[in-house]
């Protein structure tokens, strides 16, 4: 689910967020129409098609980049959160923004199953920023944290729209070391959008 969803009511959004153009043509954001709505559901909708190699039917399945889910403008502290209703160990997270790359973003994840934890207890696997310094100041960077042990959480400086957190890449513990299994075991994961990445009106939006 998402703490926020443009479309209720209908909102104009500049979608060349990317590129400078002296003339701007906004497009709207409605909720009720399901050629201009952006929902929820939109973030992990897919493509799926069945292509033929020498004879062989095969299934693709591919995020589906002609739908996308959309905040409201004017919006900070933003959520999007899956809920997977039982344990699993997290791995990797591909996000593709639509928008301008956030300025700062967080990705936690939960589990429901620690009894350790509280309720709704959140922990943060991941941090990101435009620049790490003034949005996470007390958060190491890349490269000043210790690289043998995933399990604590950095800042990497990112400002392009896509987004890959694999942490099972960064040491060979990632699946031995029972610690650092146990953190990355979870039964809920979130984005947590601090700050979008233009504050111009029509393009602060995520």
């Amino acid at each position: 689910n998402a703490s926020s969803t443009c479309g209720d009511p209908p909102s104009q959004y500049n979608p060349n967020n990317l590129v400078e153009l002296e003339r701007v043509t906004l497009e709207t954001c409605n909720a009720s129409d399901p050629l201009y709505a952006h929902p929820v559901q939109y973030v992990q909708d897919l493509f799926i098609e069945t292509i033929e190699i020498l004879g062989e039917n095969y299934t693709s399945v591919r995020p589906n980049l002609a739908t996308w889910w959309q905040s409201e403008n004017g919006q900070s502290n933003v959520t999007l959160t899956l809920s997977l209703q039982d344990e699993f160990i997290f791995q990797s997270m591909q996000v593709l923004f639509k928008s301008k790359m956030p300025e700062s973003m967080v990705i936690e994840a939960s589990n429901a199953r620690k009894e350790s934890l509280a309720e709704d207890s959140w922990y943060p696997l991941q941090y990101y920023a435009q620049d790490c310094s003034l949005s996470f100041p007390d958060v190491p960077t890349e490269g000043s944290h210790d690289n043998q042990d995933p399990s604590i959480p950095y800042c990497d400086e990112v400002d392009q729209g896509l987004v890959v957190y694999n942490p099972s890449t960064v040491s060979s513990e990632y699946y031995s070391n029972e610690a650092v299994y146990r953190h990355f075991l979870l039964t809920d994961v979130r984005l947590v959008l601090l700050t979008p990445g233009d504050t111009t009106e029509g393009l602060d939006f995520f």
